[in-house]
This record gives C-alpha cells, structure tokens and sequence, in this order.
C-alpha cells in the first residue's frame, strides 16, 4: 500500500531538486568557463599547428594559412605579403607554383605557371583603363596571345611571334572590325576592315607599304 505524500514533504522534495539544479548549473557553468579560458587562440607571436598521422598538415600565423603535404612541401598557401597585398598561391608535388592569385593596388591578377615555374597564363585588370586582360605566353616568356580592351575600349585579340613583336591584331568598333598583320620587320602586309576613309576592303602590301593588291 503506498503511503500518503503530505504537504511539506512534496515541498521538501522540490527544494531538494531546486538545490541539486542550482548546483549542477553552477558545475556546468564553472566547466564552460574553463574551456573557454584553456581554448583561447594563441598569442600571435605563436603560430598554430595541426597535422595527420600522414604528416600532413597546416601552419596558421597571423600572416596567413600554409597547407603542406606529408613530405613538407607547402602545397597551398594564403597571407598577406611584406607589400600588403593579400594573395593565394597553389604548387604542385614538387613544391613549384603552379597558380597564383593576388591583388597589386586593388587591381586582381591571376597567373597559371608550368612545371619549369614559367608564367604561362594570365587574368589581370589594367591599372589605366580598369579594363580585363587575358595573355598567353611561350616556355622562354614572350607574349604570343593576348585578349584584352584597349584604351579606346574596343575589344581586341593580339597574336605576337617568338621575338614578342606583334604579328597581327584583330580589333573592332561599333560598326566594323578589320584585321591587321605584320612581318617581321614590323611592316604592316595586309589590312582587312574598314578604313579611315569609309572604305571596305582589304589592301595587300609589299615590305615598303605600297599596296599591290586592293579590293574594292
């Protein structure tokens, strides 16, 4: 037969379950503020490391972030430079860049390298115009493509030979393109599109710049 519960000892009983809450909270309470103390980022002058059992891992320092692999080689890294410019970087087994992105004066470039560390393509902003720019370039350096605004804005297309000089360039206006090409010599040879005069045509020239062929 269960006994009847009074009064006072259900009021008892629940004081006694208040004070055991009351004491939890305050073990709870004492716990968190521990790990929060014990949690704190380290000082800046200490950079913070983490790794796998591979070996690899990652380096943060108040400069930036460096991923590395399990042989050490940093593979990705992300900071800000000496210069102030904030830039992130990506290189192969071997450790070379392979891709570079940064900002130069507020202006953002991004560069793609071969397995000799040779720049071989590029995405910038022009600093003048604020105008976007695509290149290409050969094992030794040399521009041989380039896909840009020009200042006027026209949109533009540059083919360049080993020696860097411009061969030919592709551009067009609102109206019409025209194409022209050059020697090696930098003499104009063939001019397609439209002229200063109204004219479209195409002119055929010999090395001095006299036309041998002109249509219309």
């Amino acid at each position: 037969m269960v006994g009847t519960v009074t009064d006072e000892a259900l009021f008892e009983r629940i004081a006694r379950l208040e004070r055991l809450a009351r004491r939890d909270r305050t073990v709870a309470l004492g716990m968190l503020a521990l790990f929060l103390a014990t949690a704190q980022a380290p000082a800046p002058s200490a950079p913070l490391a983490v790794s796998d059992p591979s070996g690899a891992g990652a380096r943060i320092t108040a400069s930036g972030l460096a991923v590395h692999d399990a042989a050490g080689r940093v593979r990705i890294a992300a900071g800000i430079d000496g210069d102030d410019h904030p830039g992130f970087s990506e290189s192969d087994a071997s450790g070379m860049v392979r891709q570079w992105a940064f900002l130069v004066d507020g202006l953002p470039v991004v560069r793609q390298f071969d397995a000799q560390g040779h720049r071989r393509l590029e995405l910038h902003v022009a600093s003048g115009t604020q105008n976007p720019g695509f290149e290409t370039r050969d094992a030794s350096g040399e521009r041989r493509m380039a896909l840009f605004r020009g200042d006027s804005g026209n949109p533009e297309v540059d083919l360049f030979g080993s020696d860097g000089k411009v061969r030919a360039y592709l551009e067009t206006d609102e109206d019409v393109p025209f194409l022209v090409m050059k020697d090696r010599a930098a003499n104009t040879r063939i001019v397609m599109g439209a002229y200063a005069s109204g004219k479209i045509g195409m002119d055929i020239r010999d090395a001095g710049g006299t036309a041998r062929w002109s249509k219309p």
